[in-house]
């Protein structure tokens, strides 16, 4: 009898560790220690759909072709709420540079916004760098992602441009797929 009670806990544990590491059950332990930002306090997840925009913003003077080269480089996200009522959506940076050198960003809490129905917000570098991300960057260029978690399904598309102070050399737009 004790030997089944092992195994049954065993494999209790076991089945939960499993729902874990697939994502399937969330023990709100979040996101790692090394949360520098004070950027807002989380909403529950509600199993609604998350989105992951990779962003660059910023000058690079200097310009290291391993990076990028020379330019000003802009960033902007819109999303669009297409439902009959208000949604709230979170927003979180995790940054990759600085510090770069295959090292590990710091990353913001959350924001938490309200759209209503039929209405579209816009985050920009400098929603990025001063309303999410509330901590000092030294670093006129940063990158990383901005994560989005909605209560819904929203439209979310990426608006990428790079140039010159005086011209833009190329823009690009991206639908930003859930998942």
């Amino acid at each position: 009898m004790k030997l089944f009670r092992f195994r049954s806990i065993v494999l209790l544990a076991l089945g939960l560790l499993a729902l874990v590491a697939c994502g399937d059950l969330d023990l709100g332990w979040g996101w790692p220690d090394n949360v520098s930002g004070s950027g807002g306090s989380a909403i529950a997840q509600t199993g609604g759909p998350e989105y992951s925009v990779s962003f660059v913003c910023g000058s690079d003077p200097l310009g290291s072709t391993d990076r990028v080269i020379p330019g000003e480089y802009s960033t902007l996200v819109t999303i669009y709420n297409q439902t009959n009522a208000t949604q709230t959506v979170s927003l979180k940076v995790a940054l990759s540079f600085p510090p770069g050198d295959m090292e590990f960003g710091d990353i913001s809490g959350f924001l938490n916004k309200n759209i209503s129905s039929g209405r579209a917000i816009e985050i920009d570098c400098g929603n990025i760098r001063s309303d999410i991300f509330t901590s000092s960057i030294s670093t006129t260029s940063i990158s990383g992602y901005l994560l989005i978690q909605a209560t819904t399904q929203m439209d979310v598309t990426a608006t990428y441009t790079a140039g010159t102070v005086d011209a833009v050399s190329t823009m690009s737009v991206q639908k930003i797929s859930s998942r």
